[in-house]
C-alpha cells in the first residue's frame, strides 16, 4: 500500500472538480444574479439554503452509497455495489416525492419570515423551482457513490463537469435573455441548475449500466428492490443525513435573521457565503478522495491505515485553506469584484461590509477544514451516530443564540460572531473521538 501524500492528491484532484456540484452551480447563480440585480442575488441566497436544508437530511441518507461502495470494495464483496446503489436511486424517488409536495408551500414561507414582497417573490420562485426538480440532485448524489466508493473519479469528473458548463450557460442565457430566450432573472438561474443537475446524473447512469460494471459490480442484476439492504443503508445513512439536517437548519436560521436586518446584510453574507463555500470544495474533494482509502481499509480492518489517511487528508485541507484566508485578508477586492460594479446601488456599502465578513471567514476557515477532514472520517467508518449527535447539540445551542440575537437585534456582526464560535469550537470533539478508538468496533460492509 502506497499510503504517501502524492497518492492522496492525485485520487482528490477529479473529486475537488466534481463535488459539491450545487455548491458550484449556486455559485455561478449568486455571480449572474449579482449583475441582473441585487434583489435577485439576495433571493437565491437564503431560498438555495432554505432548499438545501429540506433536502439535505434524504441526501444524506442517499449519499452514503459511497461509503457502502468502498468498505464493500475494500472486503471484496463488489457484486453488493450495484445492489447499494439501487437502493439509493430508490430512496431518491422517494426523496423527489416529498420536495415536490413541499414545493407548493415555497411563496408564503418567505412573507411569514418578515421579509419584503418583492424579495419574498423572487425566494419563493428560486426554491419551488429548485424543490419540484429535486429528484435529480438526490438521484445524482446516489449515483456518484458509484464512482467516488471505487476511487474512479475520472468519470465522475467528466459528467459533473458536463453539468458544470452547462449551468454556466444555461445562466448566461436564461437569467438575461439571451439567444432568443426571455429574460427569467432568478428563475432562469434555477432552471439552469436543476437541468444541470439532470445531465450530470443522465451522463453517470450510462456509465453505472456499462457492460464492464454490470459484470463487475453487477448495476444491473441488482436492480431489485433489497429490503436488508435498504435497512441497511438507513442504518448508517439516517445519522449522517440528521448532522446535514442541523447544520443546515442552524445556517438557515442564520440567513433568515440576515434577511430581517437589510438587504445589504443579505445580499453581502450571500456573497461572502458562496465564497466560503467555494473555497471549501477543495476540501470536501480531499475528504472524499481520502474517504475511499480510508472505507477500504477499514473494510480490511486495517486500522493503522484508516487513522493515517484521516490525519494526511485533514493536513493537506489545512495547508489549502491557510492559503484561502490570506488572500480572503489581502486581496478581499478581487472576489468582491466578480459580484459589485462601481456605480451600481450601495456599491460602497456592499463592498464595507462584504470586506469584514470575509475577516470572520478567515479567521474560522482553517479550522473548518478540521471539521470537514475529521468528521467525515469518522462518518466513512460508520461512526454516524455519535457524530451526529455532538453536532446536533451544538447546533441546537448555537440556534438558541441566534434566535437571540435576532430577537435582540443585536446585529450582523454579532451574528456572524456566533457562526464563528460555533465552527471552531467543533474539532476538540471529532479529535477525542478519533483517539478513543470506539469507532474500529464498527462493522460497514456485511
Amino acid at each position: 500500500m502506497k499510503n504517501t501524500y502524492t497518492e492522496i492528491i492525485h485520487t482528490s484532484i477529479p473529486l475537488i472538480l466534481s463535488t459539491s456540484g450545487l455548491a458550484i452551480m449556486q455559485f455561478f447563480d449568486a455571480m449572474f444574479l449579482a449583475h441582473h440585480s441585487p434583489t435577485s442575488l439576495a433571493a437565491a441566497g437564503t431560498s438555495g439554503c432554505i432548499s438545501w436544508t429540506l433536502s439535505c437530511f434524504l441526501l444524506g441518507l442517499v449519499s452514503y452509497t459511497a461509503v457502502l461502495t468502498s468498505n464493500y470494495v475494500g472486503a471484496r464483496m463488489e457484486k453488493k455495489v450495484g445492489k447499494a446503489i439501487w437502493q439509493g436511486i430508490y430512496l431518491s424517488i422517494f426523496a423527489g416525492a416529498l420536495t415536490f409536495l413541499l414545493s407548493f408551500f415555497s411563496h408564503s414561507f418567505f412573507i411569514k419570515c418578515g421579509h419584503n414582497a418583492e424579495l419574498a417573490k423572487k425566494e419563493g420562485i428560486y426554491l419551488q423551482i429548485l424543490l419540484i426538480a429535486g429528484v435529480f440532485n438526490f438521484a445524482q448524489s446516489a449515483m456518484s457513490g458509484f464512482f467516488s466508493g471505487r476511487k474512479d473519479n475520472a468519470r465522475l469528473m467528466i459528467a459533473t463537469l458536463s453539468g458544470h458548463g452547462a449551468n454556466i450557460l444555461g445562466d448566461y442565457v436564461l437569467i438575461f435573455g439571451k439567444l432568443g430566450f426571455p429574460a427569467m432573472g432568478v428563475s432562469g438561474a434555477a432552471v439552469a441548475t436543476v437541468s444541470s443537475t439532470a445531465l450530470s446524473f443522465a451522463i453517470m447512469a450510462s456509465m453505472f449500466l456499462s457492460r464492464r460494471n454490470r459484470n463487475e459490480y453487477a448495476t444491473w442484476r441488482g436492480r431489485g428492490f433489497d429490503w436488508e439492504m435498504m435497512k441497511h443503508l438507513v442504518r448508517f445513512g439516517a445519522p449522517n443525513g440528521l448532522l446535514r439536517v442541523m447544520d443546515a437548519m442552524l445556517f438557515s436560521i442564520f440567513l433568515v435573521i440576515t434577511g430581517r436586518i437589510g438587504e445589504v446584510a443579505l445580499a453581502s453574507t450571500t456573497v461572502v457565503w458562496r465564497l466560503n463555500a467555494l473555497s471549501l470544495l477543495p476540501v470536501i474533494g480531499i475528504a472524499n478522495g481520502v474517504g475511499a482509502f480510508i472505507g477500504q481499509s477499514h473494510g480490511r480492518k486495517d486500522h493503522k491505515a484508516t487513522v493515517d489517511y484521516i490525519w494526511k487528508g485533514a493536513t493537506l485541507s489545512a495547508i489549502w485553506m491557510i492559503s484561502v484566508a490570506a488572500t480572503f485578508v489581502l486581496v478581499p477586492s478581487f472576489y468582491l469584484n466578480m459580484f459589485f460594479e462601481p456605480g451600481e446601488a450601495h456599491y460602497a456599502e456592499l463592498m464595507k461590509t462584504s470586506t469584514r465578513l470575509l475577516y470572520f471567514v478567515s479567521l474560522y476557515c482553517m479550522v473548518d477544514s478540521f471539521n470537514v477532514s475529521l468528521c467525515s472520517g469518522l462518518q466513512t467508518v460508520g461512526d454516524t451516530k455519535w457524530t451526529s449527535m455532538i453536532l446536533g447539540l451544538c447546533a441546537m445551542i448555537t440556534c438558541a443564540c441566534l434566535l437571540f440575537a435576532g430577537k435582540c437585534n443585536f446585529g450582523l456582526y454579532a451574528i456572524w460572531t456566533i457562526i464563528t464560535i460555533y465552527i471552531m469550537a467543533m474539532p476538540p470533539f471529532w479529535v477525542f473521538r478519533l483517539r478513543n478508538g470506539k469507532w474500529k468496533n464498527i462493522v460497514v460492509a456485511r
